[in-house]
């Protein structure tokens, strides 16, 4: 399952910007919800996503919240 998280519109000028975040297989408090605890191997994969997909935002020039 795949969740679409909508983050807060930007208006520049006369055009509204609206960011998606794509989180595969859910938000990782929708995992907690259901499974429990994550293991340490799991928390290593999610982090190093996490740090890739900001590292990518900011070599782009965009500042993520």
């Amino acid at each position: 399952m795949a969740s679409l998280i909508i983050c807060a519109p930007i208006q520049v000028d006369d055009k509204l910007y609206i960011y998606l975040e794509y989180v595969s297989g859910g938000s990782i408090h929708k995992l907690l919800q259901e499974y429990g605890q994550l293991g340490e191997q799991a928390i290593r994969s999610y982090t190093q996503q996490i740090l890739s997909g900001l590292a990518y935002l900011h070599a782009k020039n965009t500042v993520h919240r």
